[in-house]
């Protein structure tokens, strides 16, 4: 706890410093600044000087716990009068795009309902803004939906047909002779498969959305996503996701828990998506066929942009003689796992057959349980051209070790590199026993590197990390360090080391 209360003698010897301080014009990296007497760099005078500095801190300690307690109790009323004052400045055109830009990521209209809700501008410009109200969904009560439409005057609409009610099939009729006469706008449909057992006995889910309009007119559809959440073995009710239509602007495809249709993937598709997920209707049933799933991907030559996520789930025993993907338009990659050491093993087996040579971006998230011991940066050099990977965002939560050198001399394009590797050190020992060697002393195009919850980072290694950067080649073209929430890392630590970075080291604490 600290005190509330200052030592008249400590205030009078934090006034010289400041005394001091003001004769220096603020230059305050001469050292007398601090220490009355004369800094000496003999170690014997090194107890005396730090015993002063910290008498200091203490002070300014409990001058700071005092200036804290005052701006907590006026911090809520400004923030009141600053939100008023600020909105009411703030041209409804701004206000707005505010809204839009919150918006993103949305699955349904609460939040634009919320917003209308917050005050009568609010509202104004709410229902006068009308790319929020642009989701529509069959479980919604038909007003609602009507009313939608007509707030969403000519946007791109999202539509969503579910299972999920279980009075859906006596809705969705209504729902789509509402919404159909607008199809001309949709640009993005999710069709869900919910779980049978909420279901009558007059189960209706092979009439979906292609039963009732085999001919609906989707000229500006850009983006289908399917979501299974039933027993996968029910394949008879695959002619929900069935799409017949002509989709000539159609570039993105999600599939969630579900094997890709090749029929959509056979078309001009730049983006894919596939999830998969273990539900409490799987148990352990093996059901992803990964020789299947590898002839599609080797079919869709026009993907730029990838994207796998495997949480918990079983993938069939066998995986000897996978046939081979060859992806040459992708330039995204993005990878997330989870799941004990047969999903390891999957993963392995499916990039090691999986050939991206233009890849350009990677994001790598991986939390593997009982890991089986692959060393990742082997695993990555399936999948990485070297001389042409530069993004790389790399989350590890195993217990795998990570070498900082070994990414950057693999990866020599690389100029954006994140890593969130909570158990792993920066460098291997080996490394740092035979010094800086040769992997920082060569030019390389980094320019931002990123630490972030790599709580087993020490202050050790995070100096030799700075040091290395400023003596190497690279330091003039290198543009910033960041390090965020890494716990060993405290705030004291990265003030007293953040002047020798040259103003590019960016840092936030966890606590």
């Amino acid at each position: 706890m600290i005190p509330s209360h200052v030592d008249v003698k400590h205030l009078k010897a934090l006034t010289v410093v400041l005394e001091r301080a003001k004769k220096c014009a603020g230059q305050l990296g001469q050292r007398n600044i601090w220490y009355s007497g004369n800094p000496c760099n003999h170690p014997s005078k090194f107890l005396e000087e730090l015993k002063v500095l910290k008498a200091h801190k203490e002070t300014l300690l409990r001058l700071c716990k005092s200036l804290q307690k005052r701006i907590l109790i006026l911090q809520t009323p400004c923030n009141d009068i600053t939100r008023q004052a600020g909105i009411k400045t703030l041209p409804s055109e701004v206000l707005s795009q505010i809204f839009i830009f919150s918006y993103v990521g949305s699955r349904d209209n609460q939040q634009a309902i919320h917003l209308s809700h917050v005050c009568r501008q609010f509202r104004s410009i709410a229902l006068q803004t009308p790319a929020l109200w642009t989701h529509l969904h069959n479980e919604r009560p038909l007003p609602e939906t009507e009313e939608f439409l007509r707030r969403s005057g000519s946007s791109p609409l999202t539509t969503t047909c579910s299972t999920g009610l279980m009075y859906w099939p006596e809705l969705f009729a209504e729902f789509l002779a509402n919404i159909s006469s607008h199809s001309l706008r949709w640009s993005e449909v999710e069709l869900r498969l919910e779980d049978a057992r909420l279901i009558t006995d007059n189960d209706e889910r092979e009439n979906g959305l292609a039963h009732y309009r085999p001919n609906l007119p989707l000229p500006n559809l850009t983006s289908i996503h399917h979501t299974y959440s039933d027993d996968f073995f029910h394949s008879q009710w695959e002619p929900w996701f069935d799409t017949p239509w002509l989709l000539p602007a159609l570039r993105s495809y999600t599939a969630v828990n579900f094997m890709p249709k090749s029929d959509i993937l056979s078309g001009r598709i730049t983006r894919f998506s596939v999830s998969w997920e273990r539900s409490y209707l799987l148990d352990d049933l093996s059901y992803i066929n990964l020789v299947s799933f590898i002839h599609i991907l080797d079919e869709v030559k026009t993907l730029q942009h990838l994207s796998f996520s495997f949480i918990d789930i079983p993938f069939e025993s066998q995986h000897n003689d996978l046939p081979t993907a060859t992806l040459p338009n992708v330039t995204t990659f993005v990878l997330m796992a989870k799941g004990g050491p047969e999903v390891e093993h999957s993963i392995d087996s499916l990039l090691s057959n999986l050939k991206l040579p233009n890849l350009e971006n990677m994001s790598w998230s991986v939390v593997v349980t009982n890991a089986l011991g692959h060393d990742l940066p082997s695993m990555l050099g399936w999948l990485i051209p070297s001389a042409k990977l530069r993004r790389l965002h790399l989350e590890d939560h195993s217990r795998l070790p990570h070498a900082l050198e070994t990414i950057i001399r693999r990866c020599t394009s690389l100029v954006d590199l994140t890593l969130c590797i909570p158990n792993a050190d920066l460098f291997s020992k080996t490394y740092r026993n035979r010094g800086w060697g040769d992997t920082f002393a060569r030019r390389f195009p980094l320019q931002i590197l990123t630490l972030k919850d790599c709580d087993a980072v020490t202050r050790d290694e995070l100096q030799y990390l700075l040091d290395t950067l400023r003596r190497g080649p690279n330091w003039d073209t290198f543009r910033r360090l960041e390090v965020n929430c890494c716990k060993r890392l405290s705030e004291d630590f990265l003030l007293a080391i953040e002047d020798r970075a040259d103003g590019k080291l960016k840092w936030t604490t966890p606590f």
